[in-house]
């Protein structure tokens, strides 16, 4: 298989079981309510060492689009630093959390887009970042190239080297006698994007950084940019021709 289909084939591994285990989805808001509330941060918290690598790529002048930004645990402290951030959340309760910590902040900077990456009018920003949110999309190669249409300068993309959802694997072992569905990380976010990126070059494209959150906060684990600064990947595509949680 190629890696574009190794990797849809651990999402679809996932939801098959998850619909024999659990039944199939109900509808609605799956992350609103309790589920949004978990993810509320102190946008004047001080960051952490993931977050000052993110930060590290922010320049004062920047617009940043984060897509699937939930609640705003980055881009709500991102906008304290830079020009403006648009955080591209279908989930309504997620996006009612942002605006309502956002307000309590003070942050008049960061504004929410209620709707799918596809389906956003948001302006192009100089950076296009999203967090903990490829584990859920199936079809990568057109989420990576939606992502590079909305950066002019940079595509970031954070993920843990292990899902999250995936932590608890022999919990659900010892509960349901057989081994979870391990969904789509950062290897597998990695080789589809170098197949990305040779399939899919053209001139002006932004660069993309694979920031895995654990690794960036170690730079002895990770490669280096042309400024010192940790990350998984990164690359600037050269000349050639011609970028979840439900649709982001």
């Amino acid at each position: 298989m190629t890696p574009f289909e190794t990797y849809a084939a651990h999402l679809d591994a996932v939801q098959e079981q998850n619909a024999r285990i659990y039944g199939l989805p109900s509808g609605g808001d799956v992350w609103g309510g309790a589920s949004a509330r978990q993810f509320r941060f102190d946008p004047r918290r001080e960051l952490d060492r993931n977050m000052g690598v993110i930060a590290s790529y922010i320049q004062p002048y920047d617009v940043m689009v984060d897509v699937g930004g939930g609640a705003g645990r980055v881009c709500l402290p991102l906008a304290l630093r830079c020009k403006e951030v648009f955080n591209i959340e279908p989930s309504p309760g997620m996006g009612a959390e942002f605006e309502s910590l956002a307000q309590e902040a003070g942050i008049t900077n960061a504004r929410l887009v209620a709707a799918s990456l596809a389906e956003a009018q948001a302006p192009k920003g100089d950076i296009a970042f999203t967090a903990d949110v490829t584990y859920f999309v199936r079809d990568i190669t057109d989420f990576i190239r939606q992502l590079e249409a909305a950066a002019a300068r940079r595509v970031m993309i954070t993920i843990w080297s292990y899902p999250p959802p995936n932590r608890r694997g022999k919990l659900f072992e010892m509960v349901y006698g057989e081994e979870q569905a391990v969904l789509p990380g950062q290897a597998q976010l990695a080789a589809g994007a170098v197949g990305h990126g040779d399939t899919y070059q053209r001139p002006g494209a932004a660069g993309v950084s694979l920031v895995g959150e654990r690794a960036a906060a170690d730079q002895g684990r990770g490669h280096q940019d042309d400024h010192g600064r940790p990350c998984c990947k990164a690359r600037e595509p050269g000349p050639g021709p011609g970028s979840i949680r439900g649709p982001l």
